[in-house]
């Protein structure tokens, strides 16, 4: 048998199996859940490590999404730094040909199924843009996605795929893995050195950022930063009583925070804050209340 064709038969088989690991009851890695979302690391061109990849599960997707307004979390991975230290060198932060990303997905069944996960409806996708700069804790500074409702079985396929190798056969919350049997690389592709191509089949412009000489910056109470990504989520139902999202616009990406990572592999989370029209509206709400009183009090 022909090595392209095992391959194509060895990539069917995760995705089958990814596909159908979505209780914890399956999940053979009690560090990782179907909820967790996923960072993943790799390095193509590097000079160290450019055959190995990372995976690692952090907190479940809830704890994005519900986080307060302009919040600041540290994300508890032991051991990250000496990972990629391991995996890609000692000045791995410091390496343009390496590159990290955000996904994860809420169940993997057709979307007109009503059954919520922690208040998401079935196929509800989270991931990741490059900031275009360090900007400004709390504000989004990449491009909004947009998926395409007709794409959104084959982006969950993708995302589950790579999240079912730490899922099934890893132990730990940090997974190495070969290159060739992770599955990164095809699902987080390039175009051309540098150049990201569709993520996950369809998430034009892809989903990572890679890291590069000197710190990305200082953001807000991460203190300074080797990479910052927007965190967003994509709903494609908004008509589920009690769902998390009810009423809102699908297939556009939400802004929920940004995750950001030092130089010793510490990694932390800076929610949105409100949006400046919110907050006008908040202004206006509480002086209108006041003034409500006070026409109460010179009545009475």
């Amino acid at each position: 048998m022909k090595l392209s064709t095992l391959k194509s038969l060895s990539l069917a088989l995760v995705a089958a199996t990814a596909l159908t690991a979505i209780t914890p009851a399956q999940a053979q890695n009690t560090a990782h859940s179907p909820a967790s979302l996923i960072l993943t690391f790799q390095n193509p061109g590097g000079l160290v490590g450019s055959d190995q990849t990372i995976t690692v599960a952090i907190n479940d997707a809830s704890f994005f999404r519900d986080a307060a307004l302009g919040s600041f979390s540290s994300i508890n991975v032991a051991g990250l730094g000496t990972a990629l230290t391991n995996t890609f060198g000692a000045g791995w932060f410091n390496q343009s040909t390496l590159w990290m990303g955000v996904a994860g997905v809420r169940g993997t069944n057709t979307i007109t199924i009503n059954n919520l996960l922690t208040g998401d409806p079935q196929q509800t996708q989270y991931f990741s843009r490059q900031r275009d700069s360090v900007g400004s804790a709390g504000i989004a500074n990449s491009v909004q996605p947009i998926v395409n409702l007709n794409a959104q079985q084959g982006v969950t396929s993708g995302i589950s795929q790579v999240k079912g190798t730490i899922e099934q056969f890893g132990t730990t919350a940090i997974f190495v893995r070969s290159t060739a049997d992770s599955f990164i690389d095809e699902n987080l592709p390039f175009t051309a050195p540098g150049v990201q191509n569709a993520a996950y089949a369809d998430i034009g412009g892809g989903v990572q950022g890679n890291f590069g000489a000197g710190s990305f910056g200082s953001f807000g109470a991460a203190g300074q930063i080797e990479l910052g990504l927007d965190l967003y989520r994509v709903q494609y139902r908004n008509d589920i009583a009690g769902q998390s999202g009810f009423g809102e616009p699908t297939n556009f990406g939400k802004f929920l925070g940004t995750i950001a990572i030092n130089q010793n592999g510490d990694l932390s989370y800076l929610a949105a804050i409100p949006e400046p029209s919110t907050v006008a509206l908040l202004v206006i709400g509480v002086v209108a209340g006041f003034i409500a009183i006070r026409r109460r009090r010179a009545n009475a």
